[in-house]
């Protein structure tokens, strides 16, 4: 039981940690291609599809750094 609460705290923070990575990255690209004023999912989607898919391949990279099983492929799917 307190191995499997350990495990969905770990999860519930990398899930934290990546949305605050992917809105900084989102808002330093929005910012340096002008795109101020729009909000992160309006930047995600006005990007092209190579650059959204790198952003959700790198989910799965860091899942796999912290030892996290992630399912980012599933949804790129």
């Amino acid at each position: 039981m307190r191995k499997q609460k350990r495990h969905c705290q770990s999860s519930l923070t990398f899930e934290n940690l990546w949305q605050e990575w992917l809105d900084t990255k989102l808002f330093i690209t929005g910012k340096s291609r002008k795109m101020e004023g729009m909000g992160d999912e309006e930047i995600f989607k006005s990007l092209p599809a190579d650059e959204r898919k790198a952003l959700l391949v790198k989910k799965d990279d860091f899942a796999a750094k912290a030892g996290i099983e992630n399912s980012v492929r599933a949804v790129m799917s």
